[in-house]
This record gives C-alpha cells, sequence and structure tokens, in this order.
C-alpha cells in the first residue's frame, strides 16, 4: 500500500499516509496494553522520526476483553461493536452513543439480508478459495518437477527432499 502510493518514477515526498490496523484475536506483542501502535523513529535516539508517514497498529483482543471497557472511548466502542458475542442491550447502548456505529449495524442488517449481495459474497468467497487451492496445487506440482529434473540429474534422495520439501517416500514415487 505504501509503495503504491506514488507512481513509477516518483518522488519520495508524494508518498502517502498509510496506516495499517491489526486487529489479533491472540497476543502478540509483549506489551500490557491491547493497543500499540508503532513509527519509524532513528534507533539510538527516540527524539528523531525518520518520517510520519507510515503508521501500524496492533489492536491484541485478547488483552483488550481482559481490559477495563470504557464506553465513553471510541475505540472501546467499536472493538465492543466487533465481538460476535455482544449482548443486544449493550449493542443498542453503542449505536444510542454513536450514530456511526449505528449506521454500521443498519448497513450489516441490510447486507445480510439482501439475497443478491449475499449471494455475490459468497462467490467471492468460494472464488477465494479456489484461487487458493489453484495456487497451493500448483506449488505442488512445480515442487514434484523440480524433484524429478533432480532425480534426472541423480542427485541424493535426502538433497532433493530438503530442496523441495517433499519426503523421500513422496520423491521415490515420482
Amino acid at each position: 500500500m505504501f509503495v503504491e502510493s506514488i507512481k513509477a518514477g516518483g518522488a519520495y515526498g508524494d508518498l502517502k499516509k498509510t496506516v495499517t490496523i491489526n486487529i489479533l484475536d491472540f497476543t502478540y506483542l509483549n506489551t500490557a496494553r491491547f493497543h500499540s501502535s508503532f513509527h519509524l523513529y532513528e534507533d539510538f535516539d527516540k527524539t528523531v522520526m525518520l518520517t510520519d508517514v507510515i503508521e501500524i497498529h496492533f489492536i491484541e483482543y485478547p488483552k483488550f476483553r481482559r481490559s477495563r471497557k470504557d464506553f465513553h472511548n471510541p475505540l472501546h466502542r467499536w472493538l465492543l461493536f466487533l465481538d460476535e458475542k455482544l449482548p443486544e442491550n449493550q449493542l443498542e447502548e453503542l449505536m444510542s452513543m454513536d450514530p456511526v456505529i449505528k449506521k454500521a449495524e443498519e448497513r450489516l442488517e441490510w447486507l445480510s439480508g439482501d439475497e443478491d449481495t449475499l449471494r455475490l459474497y459468497e462467490a467471492r468467497e468460494f472464488s477465494r478459495y479456489e484461487r487458493n487451492s489453484i495456487i497451493a496445487d500448483a506449488k505442488e506440482e512445480g515442487r514434484k518437477e523440480i524433484a524429478r529434473k533432480l532425480l534426472a540429474l541423480e542427485v541424493d534422495l535426502q538433497k532433493i527432499a530438503e530442496a523441495t520439501g517433499l519426503s523421500e517416500e513422496e520423491i521415490k514415487k515420482l
């Protein structure tokens, strides 16, 4: 995303600010806080920022679940909204406090009730699974093709296994 914000031959000064938000359902960082943000600073002098055009956020849901919730904090409200186990009365409270959350909930309800939209979503998901399967199959076939060529060059089975990730039994069947 960051590099794609300028055209080939463009100046670095034209790079657009890029913010990534990583919402994790596992603990990743060795910090107490559930929300951590990172920027590019000089290693020895943390007062010197290289650039402010990259910002990386991590939100660790297990830590958030253990924290005290503050309905007056917009981030807490959104994270609660994203929790599929949120009780209906709390959802109502969030929607009454935040019109944007209310609009998001209404849009989600509309999307889940519209058969054509649901069908498009399912087709897109199936396409994604199919693409991943085709890629995995192609990688496997490529590894086997490399193994066949190495076998033809009389390379040791163990070395072929190391190079391709195939077991020696799989290589023998080729």
